[in-house]
């Protein structure tokens, strides 16, 4: 009996240091894309997204990071950007199913995020569903009248992605209260290169 216990507990650790090996080695595959990783090399939680910026992916950075209580957020801007007064800004964010129920629908992430506009924005707030199914949704923001700041007229595109552990999502801000087709397509692309690592 002491020797089955033994051979289970040594199959048991060789089976989580190949899944880790496994996992570490898809993470490194993904390139250069940018990612809810702490720009120390770890994670803060079991899941995040990886996004691609396409042929503008050099010129992006991660300019903040923070994390607490079952919620990440990672905030990239292009170069000549600043954090405090930006123009683009994608945010990559992470809730915890602890934080935000497992049993949610993406569309009920979807309205609370939205809620949460509703709360700052008391003025002018339009969206358009792009895109939805059971496990993703990708909709279309646009704040007029709202303020300055981060409430300045803008444009955002955003999808949130029902992941193993929680709520994954990825916006993509403008300061720009109407912007041009070609812009609204280079949103959506990168939106829609977000895959979960």
């Amino acid at each position: 009996m002491r020797l089955s216990l033994i051979i289970k507990c040594t199959v048991s650790v060789l089976l989580i240091a190949l899944l880790s090996a496994c996992n570490d080695s898809y993470k490194s595959s993904q390139g250069s894309n940018i990612s809810g990783k702490n720009t120390s090399g770890s994670y803060s939680y079991p899941e995040t997204l990886g996004v691609n910026f396409g042929h503008n992916q050099a010129s992006w950075h991660v300019a903040n990071q923070a994390s607490l209580e079952g919620k990440s957020l990672t905030e990239v801007i292009p170069a000549g950007d600043d954090i405090n007064n930006w123009q683009q800004l994608v945010s990559i964010t992470y809730s915890s199913y602890v934080v935000m129920p497992q049993s949610y629908s993406v569309q009920h992430a979807m309205a609370e995020k939205l809620e949460g506009i509703k709360a700052d924005c008391k003025s002018h707030l339009t969206t358009r569903v792009l895109n939805e199914n059971a496990n993703e949704v990708t909709y279309e923001i646009q704040l007029k009248g709202c303020g300055s700041g981060m409430l300045a007229d803008q444009t955002q595109v955003a999808r949130i992605i029902k992941g193993r552990y929680g709520f994954n999502s990825v916006h993509y801000a403008v300061k720009a209260p109407l912007i041009n087709e070609a812009k609204l397509q280079e949103m959506q692309a990168v939106v829609s290169s977000a895959q979960l690592i």
